[in-house]
């Protein structure tokens, strides 16, 4: 009975522990979900991204931006087609991971400048699928990002530029009713 007394706070976080996204089951509703149930904090430094999120990430951009750098929030970053310094093509805008799912809200510099929502599955500390949203949000309000990763409206493997048919694909959510 004493070894079940110095095991139960054990099992009783193991219980309480929300369960990881397998690779197979990496979808954008598990990824809402995760969202929805993990709440995790805001996230404004890109040396407090998990390591395993920005692999995925240069995984999927890295033969875009061989430098692989992202910008922290607020800092300056190359933001138009004119180059200026050695500024990094991308400045993060927002970010959050939890044990399931982390998420890149960020943006781009180049001929315009774009906001891209980029999200991972996590389980066990590593990424197991990535999507990115056809439409990104701006903010981290959780409501925002839920809109983003709505059917219809995110990719796999992640991008950073429209094709055709994308514009019907995901088109944009009704305006607010006048008041």
């Amino acid at each position: 009975m004493k070894t079940w007394g110095r095991l139960w706070p054990c099992a009783a976080l193991c219980l309480l522990a929300a369960p990881a996204v397998r690779a197979g089951d990496c979808t954008p509703a598990a990824i809402r979900r995760a969202l929805d149930e993990d709440h995790p904090a805001g996230l404004t430094r890109v040396a407090d991204v998990p390591a395993a999120v920005l692999d995925e990430f240069w995984r999927a951009y890295g033969g875009t931006d061989p430098d692989h750098r992202i910008a922290d929030r607020g800092q300056p970053f190359q933001e138009s087609d004119v180059v200026v310094d050695e500024l990094p093509r991308r400045r993060l805008i927002v970010a959050a991971a939890s044990a399931r799912a982390a998420f890149l809200v960020y943006e781009k510099g180049g001929r315009a400048l774009t906001r891209h929502l980029f999200a991972v599955c996590l389980a066990d500390g590593k990424a197991g699928g990535s999507f990115s949203a056809l439409r990104a949000p701006s903010t981290f309000e959780r409501a925002a990002l839920s809109e983003a990763l709505r059917d219809g409206c995110v990719v796999s493997p992640p991008r950073e530029h429209a094709l055709p048919g994308d514009a019907t694909r995901c088109p944009p959510p009704p305006a607010p009713a006048a008041p």
